[in-house]
């Protein structure tokens, strides 16, 4: 089992999930920074006891939720679940008082749902409390190859404590979701990926999404394209670089290399700049990977990527000196 923590820069940490060649998820490594830029994150068991804090009822609504999200999965349907992060600020230790805590998605005729009793809720980046959201496609109405798109999805946050239910409405933003009908036979592996970036930036930002693939093939294939179907003046690619790499700690310029093809047996690591419009508060996509072997052309589900801008550190979970 191959495990690693990445610093790429002194303020910038990256968590990556590694594959064995046989496309498997091996371990799953992270590590907090220091420092509100760049953030990568698994959902796991990150939490830290926040400071005691008054026990008078704190307000709780919509305005606590960092949404609406703008998304694009690509998948297929029977075999896809995306976990989509949603960012709360609210009191942990009011939260840990035996509170029961669902949240419902309205995708069109299907309903979603994620459950938490109050002391599964964990602490995340600067005091926000993390639910993760699975997006499950075999629960969704996609069953056609197509595009399907959802605008304005509705949500309801059910809080239930000692019988008494509170109902906070949540605007989830804009999904599109694409299906294929099969995953292709011949594809490359994953190696390493970026999970998610987490900053206080509520303007145009600039992050980067990366993903390591290798080629188990006897022939080269050639990545052709990274599509998702959001709006070009809310997200869109300006940059694609490539590395002969297959994590990103082997990154450095003497490996920067001109071409997007994979030898066979080798692995190339590519990072991919999108420029985001400061609208988006929330971004996910699980782009659509269209590559080639020989003169055939291929699709496969991308790497999740998750983009965050927080409006400002969530002080009721932050620890005091």
């Amino acid at each position: 089992m191959n495990m690693a923590i990445v610093q790429i820069s002194e303020k910038t940490y990256i968590f990556i999930i590694f594959f064995n060649k046989g496309g498997m998820p091996e371990h799953i490594v992270s590590q907090v920074e220091n420092s509100p830029s760049q953030h990568f994150i698994e959902a796991s068991n990150n939490t830290f006891q926040g400071s005691e804090i008054k026990r008078e009822v704190v307000p709780l609504n919509s305005s606590n939720f960092v949404l609406p999200y703008v998304s694009y999965v690509y998948g297929i349907p029977n075999n896809t679940v995306a976990h989509v992060m949603l960012y709360w600020c609210y009191p942990k230790t009011l939260v840990n008082q035996s509170v029961a805590v669902t949240v419902t998605m309205n995708f069109g005729s299907s309903i979603l749902s994620a459950s938490y009793n109050g002391r599964r809720i964990p602490v995340f980046y600067h005091g926000y409390l993390g639910i993760i959201l699975p997006i499950n496609f075999s629960q969704l109405d996609l069953s056609v190859p197509g595009s399907y798109k959802f605008l304005d999805v509705q949500g309801t946050l059910h809080w239930i404590q000692e019988g008494h239910m509170q109902r906070i409405p949540l605007n989830l933003g804009n999904w599109t979701f694409e299906t294929a009908k099969e995953e292709p036979e011949l594809r490359p592996n994953i190696t390493a990926f970026s999970l998610e970036n987490l900053e206080f930036n509520g303007g145009m930002r600039e992050v980067e999404y990366s993903f390591g693939l290798y080629n188990p093939l006897n022939t080269t294939i050639r990545l052709v394209n990274v599509s998702f179907k959001i709006p070009s003046n809310l997200v869109r690619i300006i940059k694609i670089e490539v590395y002969n790499a297959s994590t990103p700690y082997e990154i450095d310029k003497s490996r920067l290399v001109s071409s997007k093809t994979i030898p066979p047996k080798e692995s190339r690591y590519f990072v991919i700049t999108l420029r985001i419009d400061g609208k988006v508060r929330s971004l996910f996509i699980q782009p659509k990977l269209v590559y080639s072997v020989g003169n055939k052309t291929y699709a496969m589900p991308g790497l999740p990527f998750q983009d965050t801008a927080l409006p400002m550190a969530c002080t009721y979970n932050m620890k005091t000196s």
